[in-house]
């Protein structure tokens, strides 16, 4: 039994709309003793704006809809023991690892290059269909404060010592792996306990 485990969820993701639609529940729901379910609410209504060519007012619809599905008839838990989590109301204490990444990215080429690579390779095919070929495109730009939040998120979460596992739906990124490996000395110290991250599908 996983004492506390956070869920990071892509509100855009395919197979998470999926899973809701079919009303499926997550295979994890009884190994898990206490639940965050960590939602990118206001990063996910700039990058629907991005991909789905729609006003802000509409995406930011659309995202609420998402999470209050997700919130109460999706994931099969018991509701006493989870909890939803807003990247919005966490920017407080997101704040010191967010500055982290960025100190990284401006600083390191490596780290910038990398970022611009794994965001290139996480949204396929829906970049190539907005006319982006490669990860030099200046369109990348726009997208780099979500993955370096997500990134900020996960320091955080290896930092804090609070949870026993990571949940998602999609692979763990690359960068992550090599920010676990201690591939980027500057961010090493949030690095105190790299939690395991696993892939879960829905049932």
């Amino acid at each position: 039994m996983i004492n506390k485990a956070i869920f990071i969820v892509s509100l855009n993701s395919k197979r998470l709309n999926d899973a809701i639609n079919n009303k499926s529940n997550f295979h994890f729901i009884h190994d898990v003793e206490d639940l965050d379910v960590f939602v990118f609410d206001t990063l996910e209504v700039l990058n629907g704006i991005f991909f789905n060519k729609t006003d802000a007012e509409n995406q930011k619809s659309e995202i609420e809809k998402i999470i209050k599905r997700l919130e109460n008839d999706f994931v099969g838990f018991d509701k006493r023991k989870r909890q939803l989590l807003r990247c919005s109301k966490m920017r407080k204490l997101l704040n010191p690892y967010i500055k982290a990444v960025y100190d990284e990215l401006f600083s390191n080429s490596v780290f910038e290059s990398h970022c611009r690579n794994q965001i290139f390779q996480n949204l396929q095919p829906k970049l190539r269909k907005q006319g982006v070929s490669n990860n030099r495109s200046d369109l990348i730009e726009l997208l780099l404060p979500f993955l370096l939040v997500e990134l900020a998120l996960y320091l955080y979460v290896f930092n804090v010592e609070t949870y026993d596992q990571i949940y998602g739906m999609e692979t763990e990124m690359n960068i992550i792996k090599a920010i676990k490996n201690n591939k980027y000395e500057s961010l090493n110290k949030f690095v105190s306990r790299p939690v395991e991250y696993v892939k879960i599908t829905a049932n």
